[in-house]
């Protein structure tokens, strides 16, 4: 085939005019392969070339170096040799330019490939448990409590029910000093586990950190099993144990109070709050007067907490005693010396008083003893016509119906 644009003869499988370097114009189809092999034929083409042209220019230098012939096919050999130089490179720079969109190709498919599988790993550790629970560690053991929470946070929202979890989202909140989000978390679980022993123990090393025993007896109050409520012991303090219990007495009451664990005990008699207004239990209380009364009591551990309140009402009415009996009971009498005899009823005392001018009916102790005289031996028969009053006055106070006795004496 001839080159288009100088006509100089080009051999098969040339792409290129060897004398001017015009590309071919109908180029057959070739993979790298067929290139690179075609490469090497045209390299060695043109070292052969060289080599010949090397020879013949020192065959000329011997013989006759300046003829015009020699000349000439020397120019002729620089200029193949130029020529075959040429095409090399130039099809040294098309395989690079495909070798370069091959590479460029190969490398946005990598980025392509690597991008799909960050965003796959990203959609999965978003909806992964254990790797936003584990992130959630990580921040949490560096310090960085407001990272840990987030993670812990998303966590819970993939495993709701998950109480560890919630324990470690407590242990953050009471490390940024956030007590009460911290009981709230605790109070979660326990709404999902009413008998975990963990979650019961933080609350009450809360509360303890806080003084605040009211909320630990509260918490006490929840506790069901033995187990739990073996967290408490020193907490636990046993209401005070009254001597009486609650009814109606005809004698006098003396009310002891007593504590199991030694406590101190308060108490008042007037239905106020004995840990408010409470007097501190000394000795026995003393009830000896008819009446109703009420005790309330309460212990007090060196804790300073309190045991329940106890409450203890008592009524005292004293049975009314027998009516004493004068002899003789009444009549008319003469003669010296007449004494009358009281018989009162087994300890009791009887007290008399003559032509009493009031109504007596609704005399009680004290008007009894100052107004009349104490029985203690018989009473002389007054002359005339007297009448005599007696009451019987029992130990607690109470007074008889009285007897009147209507005496007439003639000395």
């Amino acid at each position: 085939m001839k080159c288009a644009k100088c006509g100089a003869e080009i051999r098969e499988g040339c792409i290129y005019c060897p004398v001017c370097g015009y590309e071919r114009q109908i180029v057959p189809d070739y993979n790298l392969f067929e290139e690179d092999v075609l490469t090497h034929i045209l390299e060695e083409d043109a070292q052969n070339k060289s080599h010949k042209t090397e020879v013949k220019s020192s065959t000329g230098n011997k013989n006759v170096r300046n003829s015009e012939p020699v000349r000439h096919a020397e120019q002729n050999s620089h200029k193949e040799h130029n020529t075959s130089k040429n095409v090399t490179s130039k099809v040294q720079e098309k395989k690079k330019s495909k070798m370069a969109l091959v590479v460029g190709i190969v490398s946005v498919g990598a980025v392509i490939a690597l991008c799909i599988m960050f965003g796959v790993m990203s959609y999965n550790n978003k909806h992964s448990f254990m790797y936003q629970y584990n992130k959630g560690l990580s921040y949490e053991a560096s310090g960085d409590n407001e990272m840990a929470l987030s993670y812990f946070h998303k966590a819970i929202e993939l495993n709701p029910d998950n109480l560890d979890i919630r324990f470690d989202i407590a242990d953050v909140y009471l490390a940024m000093g956030k007590d009460d989000k911290a009981v709230l978390v605790l109070q979660e679980v326990l709404d999902l586990d009413s008998d975990n022993k963990n979650a019961y123990k933080k609350l009450i090393a809360i509360y303890e950190e806080k003084g605040d025993t009211d909320a630990v007896l509260a918490l006490y109050k929840t506790a069901k099993t033995d187990t739990l409520l073996s967290l408490f012991a020193d907490y636990e303090v046993e209401a005070p144990v009254v001597s009486k219990k609650s009814g109606t007495y005809d004698e006098k009451l003396s009310i002891s109070l007593t504590s199991s664990d030694d406590a101190k005990i308060y108490y008042t008699l007037d239905g106020s709050s004995p840990k408010e207004e409470g007097e501190l239990y000394r000795e026995p209380i003393i009830f000896d007067e008819e009446g109703d009364y009420e005790i309330s009591a309460i212990c007090e551990s060196d804790k300073g907490i309190y045991s329940d309140m106890v409450t203890r009402e008592y009524t005292i009415k004293y049975e009314i005693p027998g009516n004493p009996t004068a002899i003789p009971a009444e009549g008319t009498f003469s003669g010296e010396g007449q004494m009358i005899t009281i018989q009162v009823p087994a300890g009791c005392n009887a007290y008399y008083i003559w032509n009493n001018p009031e109504d007596s009916t609704s005399w009680g102790k004290s008007e009894v003893i100052s107004r009349c005289t104490m029985y203690i031996e018989p009473i002389p028969m007054a002359p005339g016509n007297n009448i005599l009053e007696v009451f019987t006055v029992s130990p607690k106070g109470k007074v008889s119906r009285s007897i009147k006795c209507n005496y007439i004496y003639n000395p």
